[in-house]
């Protein structure tokens, strides 16, 4: 990935989102197994987690001379 905004005389930071593939909820998994689940037509049968990284931070570079 690019940032074509990036400007190189500015602090800035990036940090990455993840998003997992939708997965079935332990509810879901069970009311098949018992074989009950089209009496819960409304029931939540999916998640998606997420995550997040800790921040990387640019300082620009400075002269001292």
């Amino acid at each position: 990935w690019e940032d074509p905004n990036f400007n190189s005389n500015l602090a800035s930071y990036r940090y990455v989102r993840v998003f997992e593939r939708l997965t079935p909820r332990w509810s879901q998994l069970d009311c098949q197994r018992a074989g009950v689940c089209a009496e819960y037509p409304e029931a939540d049968t999916l998640v998606q987690e997420r995550a997040w990284s800790s921040p990387i931070w640019f300082y620009p570079a400075t002269n001292n001379n």
